[in-house]
Order: C-alpha cells, then structure tokens, then sequence
C-alpha cells in the first residue's frame, strides 16, 4: 500500500536537484510527533521544505498553499491512514477517518493546488497514490481498499475535467512495499520472504519503486499519460 502519513518524501527520489520543494501531507494530529523526521529529511533533499498539513481541513490545506507563495506545478498525494479491522468489528468513527484521509483529504489538496495551476496558467501535474487494495481488497482492511478504489475513479474524473487546462493526473497503486504503514507487517522475515517470493521479481518494493514512478509521471517523457493507474507490485 501507499507510505502512510509521513508521505513519499521518506525516500529521497532520484535527481532530487530537480525538485524545486518536495513535501508531506501529514495528519495534523502527528505534527508534533514527526516534526523533527519531517525537518531531518528536508535538509537531506536539494530545495526542499518541510510542512505539517491537515490534508483533511480545507483552511490548513489553504494556508499551506499560502505559505509556498506560488502555484504547484505537481501535486503527489500520498496522505494516508489505516484502520484493520473487518467490515463487522469497524467502528463507524474509524471508517469515516480512513474515507477522510484517504479520499476527501486528496480531494481538497488536489483542488486547492490545481485552483492555483489554472489561475496562473501552469500546465502542471497531480499524481494519486493508490494502492493495490483499490483494485483487489483483502480481508480486514476496512475503509482502507474502498477509500483507495474511490481515489482510483477520482484520479479519472480529474483527467478528465482538468485536461482542458492542460494538468495531467495519473495515479500509483503500489503493492507489496517494505516502508510506511507495511514496513512493520514485513519486519517478519517469514512474511517477507512469502511475500517477495508472490512476485515475478522475487523481491517487496521500495519507496524508490514508487519515487522513480513518481519522476517519470510527471515528466516531459510522460506527456501523454493521463488516467493511468500504474501497478506497482515490485515492478510489475
């Protein structure tokens, strides 16, 4: 699945120098908890800045886009949470996080950044970090595979509005990956050897997986991929 809330920014992507800012849509709740790991991995990144954001709360997501000074020419939106649990022993309360997080929370990020592209005439890009999960559920996940599979048909919807303007969106939907949320899951050697062994690759995916990904979508090399979901199961 995707990396959870502290975003891709926990693995510095290839020909960072190019990256003018890479930043974490963090729940709000955790800003103070992972303030200084947001702080440490800007100054390990070329141009980057460092910012807590509650991708659910349309004024944090406003101000954060304040405080940049300037439109986004790309938008990753790799906010997540995870509440396991099946469909019978969930909380309400708990579903409703995951949707908040997960769908709406992207939803707001994408419009607010994308309101700024168009106004000053950016032909930028927004890439949605899905999962697997939006296309194959697995027991006990919850909200988690609905919530995904919803972005997956909202990354559609955005190509196809915002196309016009000339902002492309695709969408990621990893697979098994050893970081963020999964990285706990795969800390058993056992599961991560069954695991590795389900792909042709015989080995889990990386954040570097999805970051080159991320490169090469919003790339010139990629100009004409617009509504693709790229499966990211270790590189197939």
């Amino acid at each position: 699945g995707s990396g959870g809330p502290a975003g891709l920014y926990s693995a510095p992507p290839p020909s960072s120098t190019q990256i003018d800012r890479v930043l974490a849509n963090i729940d709000q709740q955790q800003a103070n908890i992972d303030a200084q790991q947001r702080i440490n991995t800007a100054r390990e990144l070329d141009n980057a800045s460092a910012y807590a954001v509650d991708v659910r709360n349309q004024l944090s997501v406003r101000e954060f886009y304040r405080d940049i000074g300037k439109a986004p020419d790309l938008i990753v939106n790799n906010a997540g949470i995870a509440r396991l649990d099946k469909l019978l022993d969930q909380k309400v309360t708990d579903f409703e996080d995951v949707v908040q997080t997960n769908l709406i929370g992207c939803f707001i990020v994408a419009t607010e950044g994308v309101r700024l592209m168009v106004a000053e005439g950016i032909n930028g890009c927004v890439i949605n970090i899905t999962s697997i999960h939006s296309v194959s559920p697995g027991i006990g996940v919850g909200a988690y595979s609905p919530a995904k599979a919803g972005l997956a048909s909202l990354t559609k919807l955005m190509a196809l509005e915002w196309g016009e303007f000339g902002i492309r969106v695709n969408a990621i939907a990893p697979g098994f990956i050893d970081s963020g949320m999964s990285k706990p899951f795969f800390e058993n050697p056992k599961i991560s050897e069954l695991r590795g062994k389900a792909v042709p690759l015989q080995r889990l995916g990386t954040t570097e997986d999805i970051a080159k990904t991320v490169l090469y979508l919003s790339s010139d090399a990629a100009a004409e991929c617009k509504r693709d979901h790229c499966r990211r199961r270790s590189n197939t």
